[in-house]
C-alpha cells in the first residue's frame, strides 16, 4: 500500500507532500489542473524512463520518493530479500533526475538501477491508464493474482522455496555441463597430440641425432 509520495522540482511542481490512507482515495480537478502528476512521479519513481524534461524549469534536480507498506504484499517482500533489500514492512523508493537527464535510483537507501526498480514496481502497485492493460498479459502478475485468489501463504512460501532449489540446482547442473565441456575438448586436444606423436612416431636416441646432423648442417 502506498503510504506517502514527496514530489520535488518535478514538471511544474515545486514541492508536493501526500499522505495516503487505506481505502479508495480520489484526486479531482479541472483538465490540465495537473491531477496526473502524482501518478507520472510514481511510475517515474518506480522505473520509467526519465529525461530532463520532467524537472521543474530552474531547478538543479526532480526528486521523488515513495514509502510504501509492504506487510501484506508478500511477493514484494520475497524481491526484497532476495535482492537483500529488505528492511521491515516498510518500503522507501527514491528516483533523482538532473537537470541534464541522468538518474539515480534507490531501495531502501541502496542505488539500484531503474530496471531493479521496475521489478519492484509491478509488485507495488499497478497503473492503469488509457489503453494501459498490458499488465494483466504479463505471466507473472497472472500469477499473482491466481496466489491471492488461492489465499495459501503457506503453500506459496513451499513453491517459492522449491523453485530456489530447482534454481540452484539448474546452475549446478550448467556448471557441471560445462565442465563436461572442458574435459572433453582437453582430452581431445591430447588424443590429437598423441596421434601426431605416433604418426611421426620418433626412435629411441633420434633426438640427440637430428641435433648431431643440425649441428653439422650449421657447420
Amino acid at each position: 500500500m502506498l503510504c506517502h509520495l514527496h514530489i520535488s522540482n518535478f514538471a511544474i511542481v515545486r514541492a508536493l507532500e501526500i499522505d495516503w490512507a487505506s481505502g479508495m482515495s480520489t484526486i479531482t480537478g479541472e483538465t490540465g489542473a495537473g491531477k496526473s502528476i502524482a501518478i507520472d512521479a510514481l511510475a517515474l519513481c518506480l522505473g520509467e524512463r526519465a529525461d530532463a524534461a520532467v524537472v521543474r524549469p530552474g531547478a538543479d534536480k526532480a526528486d521523488i520518493v515513495a514509502t510504501f507498506d509492504i506487510s501484506a504484499l508478500p511477493a514484494a517482500r520475497d524481491f526484497l530479500q532476495q535482492q537483500d533489500l529488505l528492511m521491515g514492512n516498510e518500503c522507501i523508493v527514491r528516483r533523482v533526475v538532473s537537470n541534464e537527464g541522468r538518474s539515480r535510483g534507490y531501495i531502501n537507501g541502496v542505488q539500484v538501477p531503474a530496471q531493479q526498480l521496475k521489478q519492484l514496481g509491478q509488485y507495488l502497485l499497478s497503473i492503469h491508464g488509457q489503453h494501459a492493460h498490458q499488465l494483466l498479459l504479463k505471466a507473472d502478475y497472472q500469477r499473482q493474482l491466481l496466489d491471492a485468489y488461492v489465499a495459501n501463504s503457506e503453500l506459496q512460501q513451499q513453491c517459492r522455496q522449491s523453485y530456489r532449489y530447482w534454481q540452484q540446482l539448474q546452475q549446478e547442473h550448467q556448471a557441471l555441463q560445462h565442465s563436461q565441456q572442458q574435459r572433453d575438448a582437453q582430452r581431445q586436444l591430447l588424443e590429437y597430440q598423441v596421434a601426431e606423436l605416433d604418426q611421426f612416431a620418433p626412435q629411441a636416441d633420434e633426438f640427440s641425432e637430428l641435433e648431431a646432423e643440425h649441428s653439422r648442417l650449421t657447420h
